[in-house]
């Protein structure tokens, strides 16, 4: 059996990063376009957070930095394809 990975939360929530929430087409389990890009925008905040806490970096220079590597002008016009990419190379940067 294969346990998605979580990470804690300010407040003692959990952030279930392997979990994926059903968006108008949760019938079938397909997730949303939207809902895609909002579970990944959410792991995203998460892993900038570590990312700055670890390296001393600034929230706003990790996103920054990433935005630069991914091509993205703003997080919330991202594409799916662009938000994986830099969730891809924020994991890197944590391991």
């Amino acid at each position: 059996i294969i346990k998605p990975a979580v990470r804690s939360r300010p407040g003692g929530r959990a952030l279930d990063l392997g979990k994926k929430q059903a968006g108008s087409a949760g019938q079938t389990g397909r997730e949303s376009a939207f809902a895609a890009r909002e579970r990944l925008r959410e792991e995203r905040r998460v892993m900038v957070a570590d990312v700055s806490r670890r390296t001393g970096e600034s929230h706003r220079e990790v996103q920054a930095r990433i935005n630069r590597q991914t091509n993205v002008q703003a997080v919330g016009k991202a594409t799916r394809e662009q938000l994986e990419k830099g969730n891809q190379i924020l994991l890197r940067d944590l391991s």
